[in-house]
């Protein structure tokens, strides 16, 4: 990791929207905890990494109302998703209102815009962010500032295979390492709503390739998946021999009746694994 005021980073920064800069400049002159440090290092390292690499950007829609650089933005009333900016600091994005229930997180783009074609997210109350895979370090950054704002659970919704599952995990600790915990990025309360091993006919399935044994053997030593109940479902998964993509459910989630049943059958039965 770079230090905190690298010359390197500190030069790609100067590329990086003014707000960041000041933002830097501001607890440069203050003086700041390590605590403060530690969250500059990662946010401010995932500033100047997207200037040179192509990081898929999250999108976000449903019941929330922002403040971003100035313009009132209610998410619900847009054509479709806003992409969210790599710096989401309260000094360049705050939160005004948000009626939410609940966030879904989505790792599939196309399933995040079938839900909201369905318009069910208004009747669930669901906040919609479409993450394009494992979730970037202001995408996580993100969501915890508005589950520490609103107190709202995420639920995730991803493929049922190993990088599903690490999905869920990168969420819960906030980091992409292993046996990392990041405070300031890791969410108390996360939900893996699916897909879950079993759920589809095994026509379905993809083949089940050996590399995924070792995969799955790793993330059962997982501090977030030594519960039973994750435990078995990595013996459901394992006796499965096979993976199923959300793209199964895409167009049947585009569809009010099938959506409502699916997730919010699942919210319902508190259907999920934690």
């Amino acid at each position: 990791m770079a230090t905190f005021f690298d010359p390197k980073l500190t030069e790609k920064l100067t590329r990086v929207p003014y707000s960041v800069c000041e933002f830097v400049g501001r607890h440069r002159k203050q003086g700041c905890s390590e605590g403060e440090a530690d969250i500059f290092h990662t946010l401010l390292e995932n500033e100047a990494g997207a200037l040179d690499l192509d990081i898929p950007s999250a999108g976000v829609f449903g019941p929330l109302v922002i403040r971003w650089e100035g313009d009132r933005i209610d998410l619900s009333k847009q054509d479709g998703f806003l992409g969210l900016p790599h710096w989401v600091e309260s000094d360049f994005l705050k939160f005004t209102r948000c009626s939410a229930r609940g966030i879904l997180y989505c790792e599939h783009g196309t399933v995040a815009s079938k839900i909201r074609e369905s318009e069910i997210w208004q009747e669930l109350k669901l906040l919609l962010v479409s993450g394009g895979g494992v979730p970037a370090v202001h995408t996580r950054r993100f969501l915890y500032l508005l589950q520490k704002r609103f107190g709202l659970p995420v639920y995730v919704l991803a493929d049922n295979d190993t990088w599903g599952y690490f999905i869920f995990s990168v969420l819960r600790r906030g980091s992409v390492l292993p046996h990392q915990e990041l405070p300031h990025l890791k969410l108390d309360d996360v939900r893996f709503l699916g897909g879950r091993a079993g759920e589809v006919d095994r026509k379905c399935l993809i083949r089940w390739e050996s590399t995924w044994d070792a995969r799955l053997r790793s993330l059962r030593r997982y501090p977030c998946f030594r519960s039973k109940a994750w435990q078995i479902e990595f013996d459901a998964f394992r006796r499965q021999r096979g993976k199923w993509e959300m793209a199964v459910l895409g167009n049947a989630l585009g569809n009010p009746a099938f959506a409502l049943d699916y997730l919010g059958g699942k919210i319902a039965r508190r259907d999920w694994l934690s």
